[in-house]
């Protein structure tokens, strides 16, 4: 397991899950996108990413996520985001990236969805 201030990595189930808080922007997308990417070069899994304590997410934190998202679906893999904080459900939707990444209201649904359980 990894952890930073922000973020923690996790496997649960043989799913990497990744869980971020504070802001995702300029300042630590790389980092974040860099750290889930490393642990995926070891093992390729599905990937959910819990949101519940971020406040701001930039369109850094976006383009960290379609990276991810692209690399995963090289593998057949899925990214699937979690407990969305109201900041990040409202870009996610304006955005209208709900259509593109699977999105779970709880961390027991993601886990079944990438499981197929």
């Amino acid at each position: 397991m990894m952890s930073t201030d922000q973020m923690v990595l996790d496997r649960k189930e043989g799913v990497l899950i990744v869980s971020v808080a504070g802001r995702l922007d300029i300042t630590n997308s790389e980092e974040f996108e860099n750290a889930v990417l490393k642990e995926l070069e070891e093992k390729k899994t599905s990937v959910i990413v819990r949101f519940q304590d971020v406040s701001y997410m930039s369109s850094s934190g976006v383009r960290a996520l379609l990276s991810m998202y692209h690399e995963l679906r090289k593998h057949g893999k899925l990214l699937i985001i979690t407990e969305l904080s109201t900041a990040v459900k409202k870009i996610i939707t304006v955005t209208e990236l709900d259509r593109v990444f699977a999105v779970a209201d709880t961390l027991e649904n993601a886990l079944q969805q990438a499981t197929g359980k």
